[in-house]
């Protein structure tokens, strides 16, 4: 059993849906639980091992962007790592089929099990779910995030015109050491995309390798009926798509006209290469495990 937890929020998550955390909050609090909430002048605690040891878990209430960040700290590789899904997409939620009610939520934070899952490395950042090269990452690029905490996915709209439109450049992609020409690539640690889309059936957050989903066309009108697929839950007839199990992922040639995304967070910089870091405890309902 689970009874003292740090909170870390992101307040910009979702359409300012602080009532859920609220909720969840005082569902705990009403089982006899302490909730220390993060302010920003304590930012220093997540790194703080001694500190962190007072804890039972962490909580990441906010979108999977929320849950990532944390990777980057010694509270997201040394203590339990418990969600409130408080964003637009909610992947991570999705994918271990955790329920929305607070007291659901509540439930799996205090006595749900633990499981040790795999997180990946982009580069230098670390992500959970996935990598996107090439279309998601213009289409992340271009968001507007002010219309996202608005309009949720409806703000996605304009960003997907704006991908369409614009020309995407092909690019060469190792896989193991078969090489691939993409115009976009999905790096899976998760079955799940955008929400509830299923984009990698066979991809896990407690298997390796990952799954990589190569898109080899640039075309517009291809990538329009590949996202249909993926809009209809028929992804595998997607066309000029293949799907390759692998560990090390590499970019070869030039990237500085590649844009890329992890977890829905815009990357800075495309990495050269993607492939496994560090193991996370993960807190899950009892059903994702059965």
């Amino acid at each position: 059993m689970r009874t003292h937890f740090l909170l870390v929020s992101n307040s910009t998550a979702g359409r300012g849906r602080q009532e859920r955390i609220d909720a969840v909050v005082k569902e705990l609090v009403s089982r006899g639980c302490s909730v220390t909430p993060l302010n920003d002048d304590r930012q220093s605690l997540l790194d703080n091992k001694h500190e962190l040891e007072k804890f039972d878990a962490v909580i990441a209430a906010g979108g999977d962007g929320t849950v990532r960040r944390l990777l980057t700290t010694e509270a997201g590789r040394s203590i339990p790592l418990g969600i409130i899904p408080n964003g637009t997409g909610n992947v991570l939620a999705h994918e271990i089929a955790l329920r929305l009610r607070p007291s659901l939520i509540a439930d799996v934070l205090i006595a749900g099990p633990e499981i040790v899952v795999h997180s990946g490395r982009a580069g230098s950042e670390p992500f959970l779910l996935m990598v996107g090269l090439g279309f998601d990452g213009c289409v992340i690029n271009r968001l507007n995030h002010s219309l996202k905490i608005w309009l949720g996915k409806a703000a996605y709209g304009p960003a997907v015109l704006w991908a369409l439109c614009k020309r995407q450049p092909q690019f060469q992609i190792s896989i193991d050491g078969t090489d691939y020409t993409a115009g976009w690539v999905v790096v899976a640690n998760v079955r799940h995309y955008g929400g509830g889309f299923r984009m990698a059936p066979n991809a896990g957050l407690t298997r390796r390798p990952f799954e990589v989903v190569v898109f080899h066309s640039s075309s517009r009108w291809v990538r329009m009926r590949q996202l249909l697929a993926l809009a209809t839950g028929q992804i595998e007839s997607a066309p000029q798509m293949t799907v390759v199990s692998g560990r090390d992922i590499r970019i070869k040639g030039p990237r500085a006209d590649l844009e890329a995304q992890a977890d829905g967070d815009p990357l800075a910089i495309c990495p050269d290469v993607i492939g496994s870091g560090d193991d996370v405890r993960l807190i899950v309902p009892n059903r994702f495990v059965r």
